[in-house]
């Protein structure tokens, strides 16, 4: 299947030649009358600002444009001078963007963009060529993301991006294979968080029979993927307002035709992916001293208290359930059935080369047990003929 792609830079760019950037007439209109906020026309010098874009197809002028914004002083919550896109999709003249904070104090090498070291973009160019950059946290943010496309950011994940929508989560379910165990071996940690937030999930003497499959523990939208590690991926759930960030999958077995796109609806028991066993370090993530036979999930638990499987966890202290009290050290038991949501997830345009659209979709499934994943037909290389893409 051929595809067409865009040229693309695996550079660092460094803020010197990017000094100012003109905000749409139309969008400080908007925001002076709907926000009270102000929009300067000229932002502060990025001298000594870089962000690394890897091989995402981000162009110079967009680069330029989140280097201002990064610079300005409206966003001291996201400190730092070293950032990295982990992940970029556009739309039309808009863009959707996640960076990661390289050297703030919340920057974590062994989870990239993990919590407060990340941040989402929203970004839309004018008819001049100008771009208007929303930084997550922010009501430009907010502006931005609901008018946006929904082509881009889908209208059930704007409620979510924007605080509107309502968790309807009561609890969660371990996210692994349903009767199989877990050792909690690493308690609360993360610096990426005001409290720590993160727990590890251990797997350990694995062989070639060892299910590793990471399953979604409710369910939800993909908010953020880190996509530009060369052997793990990150990837962000978000169901109301409840954040889970699952660290430490394996790019190689990764479904990027499920969850490439961010907003994608994910159902609790989905297969998100499988675990990377060994010592690594890649630009999602390190792990240190793990052993090929070992793997592990860091499980990221951002609005913890939550209970899951019917315990109670709460950062900084041991899971309860009832009178029974399990710590850093124990083992956990998961209840969650393998599922697969009832609609395949929305396909790029990307993968079309000739600009058409798929023509159906439907769900495979193989002769052995658990192996299922999504199909999808249409003229993908432009040839006429009907093709079938299967993830």
């Amino acid at each position: 299947m051929s595809t067409k792609k865009q040229h693309t830079w695996h550079i660092t760019y460094r803020g010197s030649r990017f000094r100012k950037w003109h905000v749409p007439s139309l969008l400080i209109v908007v925001l002076a009358l709907f926000s009270g906020i102000s929009s300067p026309v000229q932002a502060a010098s990025t001298e000594g600002i870089e962000l690394e874009i890897g091989d995402l197809t981000i162009s110079e002028d967009l680069v330029g444009a989140i280097l201002t914004e990064l610079a300005g002083h409206a966003h001291t919550d996201f400190p730092g001078t070293r950032f990295k896109a982990i992940y970029f999709a556009k739309e039309q003249s808009w863009a959707y963007i996640a960076l990661a904070s390289l050297n703030g104090p919340d920057a974590d090498p062994e989870h990239i963009g993990a919590g407060a070291a990340g941040r989402k973009v929203i970004a839309v160019r004018n008819e001049h060529g100008e771009w208007t950059i929303g930084m997550e946290k922010s009501d430009t943010f907010e502006i931005l993301v609901l008018s946006s496309p929904d082509t881009l950011i889908s209208p059930a994940a704007k409620l979510l991006l924007t605080g509107e929508s309502a968790s309807t989560i009561a609890d969660y379910k371990f996210p692994w294979v349903i009767g199989q165990t877990r050792n909690w071996s690493q308690g609360w940690h993360g610096s990426s968080c005001s409290t720590p937030c993160a727990i590890d999930l251990q797997v350990t003497g694995i062989t070639a029979s060892t299910d590793l499959r990471v399953l979604a523990a409710s369910d939800g939208l993909v908010t953020k993927v880190c996509a530009t590690g060369t052997v793990s991926v990150n990837i962000e759930i978000n169901n109301g307002g409840n954040v889970t960030e699952y660290f430490h999958l394996n790019k190689a077995t990764f479904n990027f035709g499920n969850f490439i796109v961010n907003q994608t609806t994910v159902k609790q028991g989905q297969e998100l992916g499988t675990l990377l066993p060994g010592t690594w370090s890649d630009n999602c993530g390190v792990t240190i001293g793990q052993s090929n036979t070992t793997a592990h999930l860091h499980w990221a638990l951002y609005n913890n208290p939550i209970t899951v499987d019917g315990w109670y966890f709460k950062s900084p202290n041991c899971a309860t359930q009832g009178s029974q009290t399990k710590c850093p050290g124990a083992i956990f038991t998961s209840t969650n059935a393998v599922t697969i949501g009832t609609q395949p997830p929305q396909i790029q345009q990307v993968f079309l080369s000739n600009g058409q659209k798929f023509l159906s979709a439907g769900v495979w499934r193989s002769s052995n047990p658990g192996i299922e994943g999504f199909f999808y037909t249409g003229d993908f290389n432009g040839d006429d003929k009907t093709d079938i893409m299967r993830t």
